[in-house]
């Protein structure tokens, strides 16, 4: 009979404790209508038959409930759909939060959060003035006299020409205008236009140098600005990525992997390029070396411009002059009949050339006249040049804010890419950590009897740049309340040591000779009967609340009269099985006392007619009993 209860009991029970412990705090028992497609395996890995990636994080999140650890899951938050304030939680229990936008904010548990705004480094970056190089001058080109046409007519230098028959002499003073023509022509072009030309070539040449390193810069500013272009577009689109993106976990790793494409613009300003600081080293010292020669050759052509002016006007006067007496022997002449049909060529070609040689004279001293102003002009713009270089270089501001504002976006890119892998091997299954959760434990460590209330929170701070004093905002708010893992219940404690009761039956005589006899027989006996107990638990185990094992120890009332061995105290002692904290299950050893008669006599034996009751002995012993006791919940 004693087996046949124990299976009766126990195997309900098994099967009662098999779903009560696969149930998450404050969830409903599964029904078959709501099951849900997902197996798990030993391990608690899920193998959920949807593929969808969110569906199948899900699904691990509810193997791993079942497979973590031994403090109540009472939740989870999801922190996406609003703040919590208020909930009271039964402990010990984890306090999980979900749906945690960990790439935007910072959370933390417990405690306030400080933490100095991010700056929007991004918006302080301002694109760098372009520097224009100036048109370079250039030395006014001599005109070379076609010394083929400058011969005298006769071709001898100096030498009287042919004279004209019939007009004796008429050509002499033509011939010698155009020979003292061709002597200023050669004299200004030759060593006065070569010396000239000579010496401008090294004052251009400094300011070509100049200009070709402007240019340089020009070109280097433009990478500059596009670098800072980029970063500040990267920026903007990681602000309202991170403003407007939803903290729902599958739309926030969405948005992640369009903003780490490698096409998109973020991405573009993380690997935005600035000028190669050799190169601006390089710039730096040419402009150097030209602030230098545009300051020696400036000061030199201070001492060199008035007297090569004085040179250059000298010559136009002389070749002005020559060309003014050739016109007037020709006009003096005109209608004469030349001796030579090329003379009249041959004129005309000294006149032009004069003309020629004139105006370059005239354009060698504008040009010479506006070389100094250019000089000036040049050195101030260089002084620009080297500041504008000096805004490229490693050690200026400009670059620090760019290399800042870029290891920023990095910074973001690392801490998202880091994030997305996470997930990926969560929804894999390949890991237990959801980068988008936090958990805190909360035991219940304390003295026997007190009671503690441990008030969790979770704060955030946000990490959005730009934003002014961001504060720790709080996001849940929970209190876990530890009770006594000390219970005390009372009940009914059921036993199967017998409970015999025995009484004294006089025997009648047969004969009126014979006399009467007292002999011992059993009026009743019960193998279960129940027992007033009170018992105290203690949990040791609590894997929800709706189930809890405990050890207890009992203390249970056999009341009887002296018929029955008398009134004992009795004891249970076994693992307790608890519901909702409320109802308790304690199968155990039952140290109980069980009643027989005390020898010499025995069951229907006789006794002397001096004994007036059954002589009892009690005895304790051990066997199985079972404790149901109540608890009034907390």
């Amino acid at each position: 009979m004693s087996y046949c209860l124990l299976r009766s009991f126990f195997i309900p029970l098994a099967v009662l404790m098999s779903v009560l412990m696969a149930v998450p705090a404050g969830a409903a028992l599964p029904s078959a209508a709501g099951a849900d497609n997902v197996h798990c395996t030993d391990e608690g890995k899920s193998a959920p038959v949807n593929s969808d990636a969110a569906a199948q994080a899900a699904a691990n999140e509810k193997c791993r409930s079942k497979h973590h650890h031994r403090f109540v899951h009472n939740g989870p938050f999801d922190i996406a759909s609003g703040t919590y304030t208020g909930d009271t939680l039964r402990g010990p229990t984890v306090v999980k939060a979900v749906n945690l936008n960990t790439i935007r904010y910072s959370y933390q548990f417990g405690s306030a959060i400080t933490i100095n705004a991010a700056p929007n480094v991004w918006s302080g970056l301002t694109a760098l003035a372009t520097t224009n190089a100036a048109a370079t001058p250039t030395v006014p080109a001599p005109a070379p006299p076609k010394q083929g046409d400058l011969q005298p007519a006769n071709g001898g230098g100096n030498a009287t020409p042919k004279v004209v028959t019939g007009k004796p002499d008429a050509f002499d003073p033509v011939s010698q205008a155009m020979t003292a023509a061709m002597t200023v022509i050669n004299a200004f072009s030759g060593k006065t236009t070569t010396d000239f030309t000579s010496n401008m070539k090294t004052y251009v040449g400094a300011i070509a140098a100049f200009n070709n390193d402007v240019k340089t810069l020009h070109t280097e500013q433009i990478t500059a600005n596009q670098a800072l272009g980029l970063v500040t577009q990267g920026g903007s689109a990681l602000t309202l990525y991170l403003t407007f993106t939803s903290d729902k976990s599958d739309d926030l790793i969405a948005a992640t992997g369009k903003l780490l494409d490698s096409q998109s613009v973020f991405t573009a300003g993380t690997v935005a390029a600035w000028p190669k600081p050799a190169m601006i080293a390089d710039l730096q010292n040419s402009l150097a070396t030209d602030a230098t020669n545009l300051t020696n050759l400036s000061a030199q052509l201070t001492g060199y411009a008035p007297g090569e002016l004085v040179v250059l006007k000298a010559a136009e006067a002389s070749m002005t002059l020559s060309l003014s007496q050739l016109q007037a022997a020709e006009k003096t002449y005109e209608g004469t009949p030349s001796p030579d049909a090329t003379a009249s060529k041959k004129e005309q070609a000294v006149e032009s050339d004069l003309t020629a040689q004139i105006t370059l004279a005239q354009a060698d001293e504008a040009f010479l006249n506006a070389l100094p102003a250019q000089f000036t002009a040049a050195i101030a713009q260089n002084a620009t040049a080297v500041t504008a270089a000096a805004a490229l270089a490693p050690g200026s501001t400009t670059y620090a804010n760019f290399m800042s504002a870029q290891q920023a976006l990095v910074g973001w890119q690392q801490k998202m890419t880091s994030t997305k892998a996470k997930w990926d091997a969560y929804v894999g299954g390949t890991s237990w950590v959801n980068p988008f959760a936090m958990s805190r434990p909360a035991d219940c460590g304390f003295a026997f009897s007190s009671t503690k209330d441990t008030v969790v929170t979770l704060t955030r701070v946000d990490l959005t740049p730009g934003l002014v004093n961001p504060t720790a905002q709080p996001v849940l708010s929970v209190t876990v309340e530890c009770t006594s893992s000390f219970t005390l219940s009372a009940g009914v404690a059921f036993s199967t040591i017998p409970d015999p009761e025995y009484t004294l039956s006089v025997t009648t005589p047969a004969t009126a000779m014979t006399p009467a006899v007292n002999s011992i027989t059993l009026v009743s006996t019960s193998k279960f009967h129940p027992l007033p107990l009170a018992l105290a638990s203690m949990r040791l185990w609590e894997p929800n609340e709706l189930f809890s094992l405990s050890a207890s120890f009992g203390i249970a009332a056999n009341m009887r009269d002296q018929t029955s061995g008398g009134s004992t105290a009795e004891y249970l002692l076994g693992p307790t099985f608890g519901f909702f904290r409320t109802f308790l299950i304690t199968p155990g050893v039952h140290f109980g006392s069980e009643a027989s008669i005390a020898a010499p006599y025995t069951l229907n034996g006789t006794v002397p007619s001096t004994v007036a009751s059954v002589p009892i002995q009690t005895n304790y012993r051990p066997a199985f009993g079972l404790g149901i006791t109540f608890t009034v919940p907390k």
